[in-house]
């Protein structure tokens, strides 16, 4: 288990470090989880600055999360009654959504596959190549998916459908080609690719861990909940059934309003309250929206009462802006991603930190808070280096010392890390005083 800390340093830049890689034996229930969480936190003495904690959704991880917040409460009191503290990977649910779409249109996808699969051997390759050049195409080379991974199926179906052509033509040469796609086929591979655009778009903005995500993500919940609204009476059954499928996990986790991401949007400087004032009211009913933009609010002052009573120094909080201040002016609100990653919120607060001395600091540490794993994740990749025999017996404090040594070395020299296998991960958030 991989446990990764997040936070804002006194430069007001984002900042992560692998703090522990232990191994836990199984069957790995959530008592075990927390003792090796808590020992963790201990060791490094920041068991009392612990914000939040990021994990996916596997049922262990939510014993750990119920035991571990009732210590914290214990010895002090957490941010909002804790009503922060889990925070579930928004990744992995959009992961979760997309497999549950995909169990509909299992038959097409196993087509695609097994049809790239049937060309990738040297032969057939040679005879596509010789379609693709008397059609004339510019693209040349196709993907396979890896079946645990959905935006890789995203990939295959994206780069495939643009030789559709090339797979009829080739049907005509091999006799042994059995799993072409039909024309139907390849129209709903169209269709498909048009929702999971929206996915993947949304799953790549949220991933980032060199920037703040916890302010954009309510932008793309949106988006995606627009998406499903729209397709759910699609003309077509096919996508119908799917979407169906998708709506069905969104209203599971999203249906009810998310605190965390929608308070951080608020902190977005470019939006404040003017965000959920627009999202809510297409996104919930009119009384449920209503009632969400209320909890929100009273949420949002119950904490900034909170950096208030403990950050309050001579006469700060009389010269502090109101939390509800239109400070910037006017700013039309859209369903766009392309302007997420382009401001840097963390930059604006640091420069009003005079101004707005308390929220500042309020804004500091959730903008910290990672909404996904993947940064965890991204740990357990080891490229396409080979453990030889002496290495695989390493033990696991030599494993732990390595792995955390390389994340802090590369951390330090800015040296950057792909991210190609999904384990178990927890995200902290820490509060920095």
């Amino acid at each position: 288990m991989v446990l990764t800390a997040h936070f804002v340093d006194s430069s007001w830049r984002l900042q992560k470090r692998v703090i522990s890689f232990v191994h836990i034996l199984p069957p790995r229930h959530g008592v075990e989880i927390v003792d090796c969480i808590f020992k963790c936190l201990k060791e490094w003495g920041i068991e009392n600055k612990v914000f939040t904690l990021s994990v996916d959704n596997a049922s262990n991880n939510d014993v750990a999360i119920r035991i571990l917040k009732d210590t914290f409460s214990r010895n002090r009191m957490l941010l909002c009654g804790g009503k922060l503290f889990h925070v579930r990977c928004c990744a992995h649910i959009l992961n979760l959504m997309v497999q549950d779409g995909f169990s509909e249109i299992r038959n097409v996808i196993g087509d695609v596959h097994e049809s790239v699969n049937f060309i990738n051997q040297n032969k057939r390759l040679n005879s596509f190549f010789d379609i693709v050049q008397q059609l004339q195409l510019p693209d040349r080379k196709l993907i396979l998916d890896c079946k645990t991974r959905w935006n890789s199926t995203f990939e295959m179906l994206s780069i495939a459908i643009k030789f559709k052509e090339v797979f009829s033509r080739l049907k005509e040469r091999e006799s042994h080609y059995e799993c072409c796609p039909s024309h139907e086929d390849w129209e709903n591979v169209k269709k498909v690719c048009e929702i999971l655009e929206v996915f993947n778009s949304a799953t790549k903005i949220i991933s980032g861990s060199d920037y703040p995500t916890s302010n954009l993500f309510l932008n793309e919940v949106y988006r995606v909940k627009v998406l499903l609204d729209k397709r759910m009476n699609d003309e077509n059954e096919f996508v119908q059934a799917m979407v169906r499928k998708m709506k069905s996990k969104f209203d599971k986790y999203w249906g009810e309003c998310n605190l965390l991401m929608s308070i951080a949007a608020i902190l977005d400087p470019r939006c404040k309250m003017r965000v959920i004032e627009f999202f809510f009211p297409r996104m919930y009913p009119d009384r449920e929206a209503k009632e969400n933009i209320a909890k929100v609010r009273d949420a949002l002052y119950e904490i900034y009462d909170e950096y208030a009573r403990e950050y309050q120094f001579g006469n700060e909080h009389s010269a502090e802006t109101q939390v509800h201040d239109n400070g910037i002016s006017g700013m039309n609100i859209e369903a766009s991603s392309s302007y997420s990653t382009k401001f840097h919120a963390l930059e604006w607060w640091k420069a009003s930190t005079l101004k707005y001395r308390i929220l500042s600091k309020m804004a500091r540490d959730i903008l910290a808070i990672p909404i996904t794993t993947v940064a965890s994740e991204a740990t357990f990749s080891a490229g396409d280096r080979v453990i030889d025999t002496y290495r695989a017996f390493l033990s696991p404090d030599t494993v732990q010392a390595l792995l955390c040594g390389g994340d802090w070395c590369r951390n330090l020299h800015g040296v950057k890390k792909k991210n190609k296998k999904e384990k178990k991960s927890i995200e902290i958030a820490l509060k920095i005083p």
